[in-house]
């Protein structure tokens, strides 16, 4: 049944540049794209959730590559888009209460339309982070719209679909007990001694990990017209409903800050020639009419 609603979702995908893309050296899509995925969350089961998809094409006869700056992959969990610096290695996943009031009154956001960029770094906060506020917003500065509700919110939801996801790769068989997935368990239990048989980093073990990212693990390399494609899963969207125009205007710099460190990118790093500047804007609109799925 959810195949019919799927196919009543308007999607207005709309792809624009200021100059000629073939023109560029480096030509950069946006799509949405959609993939079964077993949810077993508020009243869905197994569905057809959406994805942002972003594709680097090579246009030219060199090797090139680039700092990517629409993915900060920290090893941990790059699935969803960050809206707020929390890291899932910070949640205490023991604890489904924190959830209770989201899950309780969830929210609907089927009236409302919003607009979706990227943050821009400054020099105390220079991970990646996305913007989200109404569209015909004013005051968009990256303290009030971290500070709003609907960020509260999709952090929460986020982090929550995290912390299950977490139980799925280590193939527990155990759920959160918002999730009502028919083979998993619940059991407080269970969860108790999946908790004492994992090894916790601790602070000083977690700095030193972070400490020996390379910059380069988080550039992209390209052959000539060659492609790289990377995702974002967009469930905590799905779920909450509403407009979302997403506008993606990425810079590739010349000089990367990580933990305080700059690390200025050579002009030819391993025989591909470094690319910066800015790409052309994308700008991809989806929506989500407000229907369930019926108890």
């Amino acid at each position: 049944m959810y195949k019919k609603i799927k196919y009543i979702i308007s999607l207005i995908i709309t792809g624009f540049c200021i100059h000629n893309l073939y023109a560029q050296p480096i030509n950069l899509s946006a799509e949405i794209i959609w993939k079964k995925k077993d949810l077993y969350l508020l009243n869905y089961d197994t569905v057809d959730v959406p994805f942002l998809r972003f594709n680097y094409k090579n246009n030219t006869e060199n090797s090139i590559y680039f700092y990517n700056s629409l993915r900060y992959d920290r090893g941990d969990f790059p699935e969803y888009l960050n809206f707020v610096y929390n890291p899932g290695y910070m949640i205490n996943y023991g604890n489904s209460n924190k959830w209770d009031g989201l899950m309780t009154s969830f929210p609907n956001w089927s009236d409302n339309e919003y607009v979706v960029t990227i943050a821009k770094p400054d020099k105390y906060r220079n991970y990646l982070s996305f913007l989200l506020y109404k569209k015909g917003e004013t005051n968009i500065s990256r303290e009030v719209v971290e500070a709003s509700d609907e960020h509260r919110i999709l952090d929460d939801l986020m982090l929550l679909l995290i912390a299950q996801l977490l139980l799925d790769r280590d193939s527990t068989n155990l759920q959160y007990k918002v999730f009502h997935h028919p083979n998993k368990d619940t059991s407080v239990e269970k969860f108790f001694e999946y908790f004492k048989s994992l090894k916790l980093k601790t602070f000083e073990e977690q700095m030193e990990e972070f400490s020996k990212i390379n910059v380069y693990d988080n550039c992209v390399f390209l052959n000539p017209y060659e492609s790289f494609s990377f995702e974002y899963d967009l469930t905590p969207l799905f779920l909450l409903k509403g407009t979302y125009n997403f506008i993606i205007n990425p810079k590739m710099p010349k000089s990367v800050v990580l933990f305080g460190n700059n690390t200025v990118l050579p002009k030819l790093h391993n025989g591909f020639k470094l690319f910066t500047g800015k790409l052309p804007a994308n700008k991809v609109t989806i929506h989500f009419p407000n229907i369930q799925l019926k108890e």
